[in-house]
């Protein structure tokens, strides 16, 4: 049996979100058997990243391919510098509410666009390993307008043997 408690913490720049972290340093605070991995959800990789068009000289092929993979790398720098300022805001309000930095991680993910943003939560919960999923629920949230449907309902539905959902309102 393990000896501390994975909180795998989504958040976005929503109202809500705040909320969940509030909810989730006044539960770790102090606790050195908790760890909070903070996961911001990048917005869908646009398609025209995905791939490109082929061809049949090889080595325009692999011309063709290394593009893509340096304006994918290039999209997804600029998608986290953008978020740096959010994470960092919620690393000192963990912080300040009592939970140690060094055991506060931070991570990115970038859905493809047929993937929702909840399974893909607790895909990188499964990954983890994580105990417990935490999310914030509100109409406003960017994560429910990009999708037009909530992040929070896809969690509720899909599997996640042996991992608590908590949905901070």
């Amino acid at each position: 049996m393990r000896n501390r408690h994975d909180i795998l913490l989504a958040i976005d720049d929503s109202e809500a979100s705040r909320m969940a972290v509030l909810y989730v340093a006044a539960v770790a605070r102090g606790a050195p058997h908790f760890r909070i991995r903070l996961l911001h959800v990048l917005p869908h990789i646009p398609t025209h990243l995905l791939e490109h068009g082929g061809a049949e000289d090889p080595d325009d092929e692999r011309r063709l391919s290394r593009e893509l993979d340096e304006g994918t790398a290039r999209w997804r720098r600029r998608c986290e510098a953008a978020a740096t300022s959010l994470l960092d805001e919620v690393r000192d309000t963990l912080e300040s509410g009592g939970v140690a930095g060094e055991r506060i991680t931070i991570e990115f993910a970038a859905p493809l666009p047929e993937e929702s943003i909840g399974i893909h939560i607790l895909r990188a919960a499964a990954e983890g390993p994580c105990d417990t999923v935490v999310v914030g629920r509100s109409p406003r949230s960017w994560l429910a307008g990009k999708l037009h449907r909530s992040p929070s309902k896809a969690l509720l539905r899909g599997r996640a043997p042996g991992v608590a959902i908590w949905i901070v309102t």
